[in-house]
C-alpha cells in the first residue's frame, strides 16, 4: 500500500517494536520520534502495528474458520493404444518432446524460483509483548516464529485456534509460518481466507504472500491473478511488469 512502506527490515522493524515496548532510552526515543515526524510510511506503521498489538491483546480470538472443503477428481488412465508398423517415428518424436518438455519444465520452474527468491522476505512478525498473559500462547508462538522455529509456532496457533477459535491474525501469521517453513498447500489454505477478508487489516500482505506462493510453484496465472488486486503495492506493480512473470507457465 502506498500509506505504507513496502518493506521493513529487521533493523527498522525492532526499532519500532522497542518503541512501541518502551525499551528505548530518551535520546533514541526522540531520535525516532524525529524520524516518525518526517516519515509518514514510518508514522502509519507504527500505528499499525501499535494497532495489531492491542488487538491481539484483547483476546479477540473470534471463530472464523472457514468450512469450505475441496473434492479432488481421481485421474483416470489414458487407453493403451496399439502401435502400427511405423512405431519408431512416433517413438523418435515423443523422445524429442520429451526432452524438449523436459527442458521448458526446468527453465521455467528456475525462472520462477529466481523471483521468488527476488521477491519473498519474511514477515518479521509482531512485537513480543511478554508481559501479557491473556494472549501468553500466541506470544510464546511468536517467540518461536522470530526464531525462526516456523513448524513449531504454527502448531502452537494452531492449536490455539483450535481452542479459542481462528481470527484473520491467527490464519494469517500460520499461513507466513508455514510458508517460510516450504508448506506450500498449508500456507495457502490458512492465506486465502484472510487474502478474501475485505475487513481484514492482514488482507493485503495475506494477497501478496499467497502470490508469491503461486510463483514458487509456477502456476503464474493464479500468481497474476491475486497481485492484480495489489493496485497501490509498489512491489506488485514491479514483479507484474517483470517478463518472466508473463511468459508461458502453468
Amino acid at each position: 500500500m502506498a500509506d505504507y512502506r513496502d518493506h521493513i527490515s529487521q533493523e527498522m522493524f525492532e526499532q519500532i517494536e522497542s518503541y512501541l515496548l518502551g525499551r528505548m532510552d530518551a535520546v533514541q526515543r526522540q531520535a525516532f520520534e524525529q524520524a516518525m515526524a518526517n516519515d509518514v510510511q514510518l508514522r502509519n506503521e507504527v500505528a499499525l502495528q501499535r494497532k495489531l498489538i492491542a488487538t491481539v491483546e484483547a483476546g479477540s480470538f473470534i471463530d472464523e474458520q472457514p468450512g469450505a472443503e475441496t473434492t479432488t477428481t481421481p485421474a483416470v488412465p489414458a487407453p493403451v493404444r496399439t502401435m502400427n508398423r511405423r512405431w519408431w517415428y512416433a517413438a523418435a518424436a515423443a523422445l524429442i518432446i520429451t526432452i524438449g518438455a523436459t527442458w521448458w519444465l526446468r527453465r521455467t520452474e528456475t525462472v520462477s524460483q529466481d523471483l521468488y527468491t527476488q521477491y519473498f522476505h519474511v514477515d518479521p512478525g509482531l512485537p513480543v509483548a511478554m508481559s501479557s498473559t491473556h494472549a501468553y500462547t500466541f506470544y510464546d508462538g511468536m517467540v518461536s516464529y522470530k526464531e525462526g522455529k516456523y513448524k513449531e509456532a504454527a502448531a502452537m496457533w494452531t492449536k490455539l485456534g483450535n481452542e479459542k477459535g481462528f481470527t484473520d491474525t491467527l490464519q494469517y501469521f500460520i499461513g507466513v509460518a508455514h510458508l517460510n517453513n516450504n508448506a506450500l498447500p498449508e500456507a495457502n489454505q490458512y492465506l486465502l481466507p484472510v487474502a478474501n477478508n475485505n475487513t481484514s487489516v492482514w488482507k493485503g500482505k495475506a494477497t501478496w504472500y499467497l502470490a508469491l506462493s503461486y510463483i514458487k510453484v509456477d502456476n503464474r496465472t493464479e500468481a497474476v491473478r491475486w497481485l492484480t488486486q495489489l493496485p497501490n503495492d509498489e512491489r506488485a506493480k514491479q514483479l507484474l511488469a517483470e517478463p518472466a512473470l508473463r511468459e508461458p507457465g502453468k
